[in-house]
């Protein structure tokens, strides 16, 4: 910690997820208290919903937060999840309620349950019901890309072919395939006439799929098509199929997603379901210091669908932001 810097643009992401509504009117100071040989003494004053770091003791701090440099380094880097820390008491928060409240939130949110690494094992072993195939397409891809964000996890999977089957979907729309989990996942909860259409422009990736697809025998029920998808979903137009797909899952080139949402509302009949994923895009949707492409996209899609009178709508936090579209 030779210099405040990187305190400096921890915080500020951390103000990214911190409520200035509920801070507002409250002037609070937090001790920031990081120990070791590079650590030292910071204060976070709370103003008026402002946050500001100072290095000078100004007056009794109404919270002290206290965490070793080395978790303070893992904390930033991403490898000390939040949650963990404060629940192992690896990183300590004591003071005024308020203050203690308002910074918590600032770490761990303030509307959901944090969903740490712990948790989120627990949760797949009580409901992640993952055929073997399924596992074994998830495990081949996280060996070949042990960092991938580009394949859905288990349980959004499992989501996707228990939403395929409450709706009695028969055919479907898949938008970047990869690996081709999403499509294995959704082409075995169809019925034995069910159809996949998978939109991708990869063959090397896709070559995967085909293997995991007929592994699995459903290799008859998804139609790959690689091109790019606006090409594809604009042929499906011009061959009449408007209204005769059940479901839709985006998961692309973010800023595509427009484009793809307004052809697909085409193609999907009323009371079908379209679904984007990734609309939260690990927060970066509202970091301001983020305005490449995808995240402008993602940001003009959300605002998009909000005010979209032709549909009904639901996000959800896990795993990533994923928005729920049903076609009036």
């Amino acid at each position: 910690m030779g210099n405040d810097n990187s305190l400096n643009i921890f915080f500020e992401v951390m103000e990214i997820g911190f409520n200035p509504k509920e801070a507002k009117g409250l002037d609070l100071l937090f001790k920031y208290n990081i120990s070791g040989p590079r650590g030292g003494q910071w204060y976070l004053k709370v103003k008026d919903g402002k946050l500001s770091i100072e290095q000078e003791r100004l007056e009794s701090p109404t919270a002290t937060l206290t965490i070793s440099d080395e978790d303070f380094i893992a904390l930033q880097s991403g490898r000390l999840d939040p949650a963990d820390a404060i629940s192992s008491g690896r990183m300590k928060i004591e003071g005024d309620a308020d203050a203690n409240r308002l910074l918590q939130s600032a770490f761990l949110g303030k509307q959901y349950l944090s969903l740490n690494d712990r948790l989120y094992d627990y949760m797949l072993d009580v409901s992640l019901r993952e055929p073997a195939v399924l596992k074994s397409l998830r495990q081949e891809t996280e060996d070949m890309m042990p960092n991938n964000t580009l394949m859905i996890p288990p349980d959004q999977g499992q989501f996707l072919a228990w939403l395929a089957k409450v709706i009695q979907a028969r055919r479907t729309l898949d938008i970047g395939v990869f690996t081709g989990y999403s499509s294995l996942a959704v082409a075995l909860a169809l019925p034995d006439d069910g159809e996949v259409i998978a939109c991708d422009v990869s063959e090397k990736w896709t070559n995967i799929a085909r293997q995991y697809w007929e592994k699995a025998g459903v290799l008859d029920k998804i139609s790959l098509r690689l091109a790019p998808a606006v090409q594809t979903l604009d042929s499906l137009l011009e061959e009449g199929q408007a209204g005769s797909f059940d479901l839709a899952f985006i998961d692309a080139d973010k800023q595509s997603y427009d484009a793809y949402y307004e052809r697909c509302l085409r193609l999907v009949r009323t009371g079908g379901i379209i679904i984007f994923d990734n609309t939260l895009f690990h927060a970066w949707v509202i970091n301001p210091y983020m305005d490449d492409a995808e995240i402008t996209g993602l940001r003009a899609i959300n605002e998009k669908l909000l005010t979209d009178d032709r549909i009904e709508l639901s996000m959800l936090p896990h795993p990533d932001g994923i928005t729920l579209v049903l076609k009036k």
